[in-house]
């Protein structure tokens, strides 16, 4: 892939100011069960990326999934760049960046075989299903992903990166005739498939945690001292008005310049 990329840069950089190029695969397993059905089990490859060029101050971009396209896609780019640039600039030097970043897998999802992770979650699925007659359903699912991204532009640089991520969530609904509750469990990892094995503790404790809320008194409306998770304040916070006071908002909109000022 570095080959393919320099390459290509090589060829096309005395054409514009400046050229870059991602492209991002990767290999993708699912499992999910909604109540005792299987719903879904799926492996998929995939493969996509983008071109930047930029001539003087304008730029083009392309998007692509196939790299047979490539050589067709940075030429469009660069088109698109030159109907749009008008400027004199001067590029500025730029530090040359190398980077191959690998990641130390532990224990490989890929090495182990679908049967025996659908076994696993289908195990964990019924022991939610099986622990009381008021857990009406549940959402369970697996997820591992190994993805690799690679990056070169006209200055020189290259990066390759590899992330692996590894995800089991858990989902029970429980319910008492007209009152009903849910509960929410995840576990993930960066490093290794053995984040998901010996989960039936955890997971029972997904169970019990949505049958104790059947149990909990209803609150009334008013104010209330509280204590909160550091988290989940951080997301209050944020949706109150972390969306509203980012730049572009604010910028584009006179109206928020208005309200989202200091003591207001």
């Amino acid at each position: 892939m570095r080959d393919l990329l320099s390459n290509l840069i090589i060829k096309y950089k005395k054409q514009i100011d400046y050229l870059e190029i991602r492209i991002e695969k990767s290999e993708i397993f699912r499992i999910s069960f909604q109540g005792p059905t299987l719903d879904n089990i799926a492996r998929s490859c995939n493969l996509g990326g983008s071109v930047r060029a930029m001539y003087k101050g304008g730029w083009g971009f392309v998007s692509f999934n196939s790299l047979g396209e490539l050589d067709e896609k940075i030429s469009l780019a660069i088109r698109q760049a030159k109907i749009v640039g008008k400027l004199n600039l001067k590029i500025p030097e730029s530090v040359v960046t190398e980077a191959v970043v690998k990641v130390d897998i532990k224990n490989d999802p890929r090495k182990v075989l679908s049967n025996e992770k659908k076994k696993l979650f289908e195990h964990y699925n019924s022991i939610l299903l099986s622990h009381s007659k008021k857990i009406q359903s549940t959402a369970v699912s697996y997820r591992d992903e190994v993805r690799t991204t690679y990056f070169a532009n006209s200055f020189g640089a290259y990066i390759e990166q590899d992330r692996l991520d590894v995800v089991g969530t858990f989902n029970v609904i429980a319910r008492d005739e007209n009152n009903v509750k849910q509960a929410y469990e995840s576990v993930s990892s960066r490093d290794s498939y053995d984040v998901v094995l010996n989960l039936d503790k955890q997971v029972l404790e997904t169970a019990e945690r949505a049958l104790r809320q059947l149990l909990a008194k209803p609150v009334q409306a008013g104010d209330y001292t509280v204590v909160l998770d550091p988290k989940l304040t951080g997301v209050f916070i944020h949706e109150a008005f972390g969306y509203l006071s980012e730049g572009d908002n604010v910028y584009e909109s006179d109206k928020m310049k208005e309200i989202l000022v200091l003591g207001k």
